[in-house]
């Protein structure tokens, strides 16, 4: 109830907000108006803020003349710069607000606020993207991952939540328009109550109607954060509270291609197309409770007592009114399908360690605990499927970090010795920064996990989608690394990976399999921004190959993206326009096929998808803090929807072309 009563509020503040501005058109009237008022210089502002040095396409100018003419004004009391707005991670790794427009800032205008270079994204906002590299979603870890893969791109963790430390308070707002109907709306706020204690809340809420029968998306995230450090810095706190939830309609796919690729001006709307379901649905919903404690008794000492206490509970369901027999094969139910698997994991660490100045190595005990479960337990086949699978174990964690001078290095050990969850994670990385301008980092990561909990039991109502598989060996993973930037050259990435009984599953009959040899992928990657000017050219390069097991990890062998754009500045630079075009094209793979009962990915080598290009044109401007994103996405979909052949997985559409806008507006008082 607590979930729907969220989504429901959401759905007025979107009503609401556009009821004051009416349709698109009239939305954009009034941002321009909002921008015309924000060009004329304000004053009276309680605080003031210098911003960073701008940056148009890699080029650095001098400071724009909002801040060489700033003034205190009668009212100003304190004057602070961008780089006194600070955050940083659980690591305590730390950051400095951005509020730049440049193109790696526009490249993170989409649903995820994430650069989607090696992602390609489906046909609505919230609704997935198939990969087009090795990515791991979740990262290492010593606990197995639940259920529906595909959606955890959206799904957030502790560690992906920031920790804030202000001179005033921050406020931060992100709207995107959706794809049919609705749009992506982000809020986040933060302020020190005093200057020990640091709070943030934020929510971000989906709602997009689609372009297809059946493809509404509806999610939810919530998130609020602690941050708290005495006086006489000998104790320190960090609290986290998530709850989210992602709701999508499954459609299964569109039923007749011929439709979609020969429909012509028949089926250029695309609501017209016969779709596989419609009367699916899915939803992942979770929330989570992390608490960190440091205490240090004696701070000349260095010694710290550490306890570490993390709660999750997570909800994977699929419903469908009426059995797809013909496509998912028999079920024990006709009809109100109601699928259900459910997952509650805890630990608790204990620790003690030792810190003197930039030297802090420390050790414990986690205990932890898993409990994987569904309504009941079945019996297909003559195969009993437990009900539920429980873990209790403990494991031994260890950490190292130390800087000196231009060197840094960092490496983390945890084993569990015992039987059921019985494995390690080992990793370290190692960082050489030898002037202001260059960053060398490598790393290497070796370790032995249980399979994701989707592998080693599931059940559903179709009678194929049942099985227990404790026979799974655990996966050895080997990963090294290496990161080389520098400023005008750019970045080189490289990554192979060494996974033996690689998990997946299988395309002959949907069930989970393991491969004997293993599979092994290599990668590199080159990024740059070029400027010459007022012109700029961003090229990102991706080359990959799968060495061993590309029967079962099919990725495309290079996927290119360039944009090109002009920046320049406007009334007394105080406008900032950048407009250009931006190229996407990678090579045709067998791309995974999406399940939706499984919420997942299934290998295929029948169809391949890709070998198509991605052709967009932008135009972003900035106003102090204010950041305005226009991009005509896939402009070529508009000479190419009478025969198109553009997919994001087998039977999935890409995006025809559509007009997209963001809007992005920083606070700081």
């Amino acid at each position: 109830m607590k979930y729907e009563r969220k989504r429901a509020c959401c759905e007025r503040l979107f009503s609401f907000f556009i009821s004051i501005f009416g349709s698109v058109k009239n939305l954009l009237k009034y941002i321009l108006f909002f921008v015309s008022i924000w060009i004329l210089p304000t004053a009276n502002a309680q605080v003031r803020v210098l911003p960073k040095k701008p940056n148009l396409g890699g080029n650095e100018v001098k400071l724009d003349s909002l801040a060489k003419n700033m003034k205190r004004s009668k009212r100003s009391k304190v004057v602070y710069k961008v780089e006194d707005y600070k955050f940083f991670d659980l690591k305590n790794d730390s950051l400095v607000v951005d509020t730049m427009l440049n193109i790696r800032s526009f490249y993170k205008s989409n649903d995820l606020l994430k650069d989607d270079l090696e992602r390609l994204a489906f046909s609505n906002l919230g609704l997935g993207y198939t990969d087009l590299s090795l990515i791991n979603n979740e990262g290492f870890g010593d606990l197995p991952k639940f259920v529906a893969g595909q959606k955890s791109v959206y799904y957030r963790l502790p560690s992906d939540v920031n920790f804030f430390k202000v001179p005033s308070a921050y406020s931060d707002l992100y709207y995107i328009n959706g794809i049919g109907q609705g749009q992506m709306l982000r809020a986040f706020v933060t302020t020190n109550i005093n200057p020990q204690l640091n709070f943030s809340l934020g929510y971000r809420g989906i709602s997009s109607l689609g372009l297809y029968k059946n493809s509404t998306t509806s999610s939810g995230r919530l998130q609020t954060a602690w941050n708290y450090q005495s006086s006489n810095e000998n104790y320190g706190l960090k609290f986290v509270y998530l709850a989210q939830d992602i709701q999508n309609d499954e459609n299964g796919g569109i039923k007749d291609r011929n439709q979609f690729e020969n429909g012509g001006e028949t089926f250029k709307d695309r609501s017209r197309i016969d779709v596989n379901f419609t009367d699916a649905k899915s939803l992942l919903k979770g929330s989570q409770v992390f608490l960190y404690q440091e205490f240090r008794p004696f701070k000349k000492a260095g010694v710290k007592l550490i306890n570490e206490t993390f709660y999750h509970q997570r909800k994977f369901k699929y419903e469908q009114q009426k059995a797809a027999n013909d496509f998912f094969g028999p079920s024990f139910v006709a009809s109100d399908i109601k699928d259900s698997l459910n997952l509650k994991q805890f630990y608790n660490l204990t620790a003690v360690g030792f810190q003197y100045k930039k030297f802090d190595i420390q050790t414990g005990i986690k205990y932890l605990y898993n409990r994987y479960f569904a309504d009941s337990t079945k019996v297909v086949q003559g195969q009993s499927i437990p009900g539920e699978i429980k873990f209790n174990d403990f494991s031994w964690t260890s950490h190292l970090d130390f800087d000196w001078r231009k060197l840094g290095f960092d490496a983390d050990l945890s084993v569990i010795p015992t039987e059921k969850l019985q494995g390690y994670k080992f990793a370290v990385e190692m960082r050489y920064r030898p002037d202001s301008i260059t960053d060398i980092k490598g790393k290497f990561v070796s370790s032995s996990t249980r399979p994701d909990f989707k592998y080693l039991m599931f059940q559903s109502a179709y009678e194929h989608l049942n099985w227990y598989r404790p026979d799974l060996k655990n996966e050895l993973t080997q990963e090294i690394s290496a990161v080389a930037s520098r400023r005008k050259w750019g970045s080189l990435d490289f990554k192979q990976v060494l996974i033996n009984n690689y998990t997946y599953f299988s395309a002959s009959d949907t069930l989970p399999a393991q491969t004997a040899q293993g599979v092994l992928m290599s990668s590199v990657k080159y990024s740059n921004d070029f400027g010459y000017g007022k012109f700029g050219f961003s090229p990102d390069i991706l080359l990959q190959k799968v060495i061993k097991g590309s029967e079962v990890l099919s990725l495309p062998a290079y996927v290119v993206r360039g944009s090109l754009y002009y920046s320049n500045r406007y009334f007394n630079r105080n406008l900032f326009v950048q407009a250009g075009i931006t190229a996407k094209y990678f090579e045709a793979f067998y791309a995974p096929y999406y399940h939706p009962v499984l919420g997942d990915f299934v290998v295929q080598r029948e169809e391949k998808i890709g070998g198509f290009p991605l052709l967009d044109v932008f135009v972003n401007f900035k106003v102090k803090r204010f950041r305005f994103y226009f991009k005509a996405e896939h402009i070529n979909g508009l000479w190419e929807y009478k025969k198109p052949k553009y997919y994001v997985a087998p039977g999935y559409p890409y995006r025809d072309f559509l007009i997209r806008f963001g809007i992005n507006w920083v606070f700081f008082n």
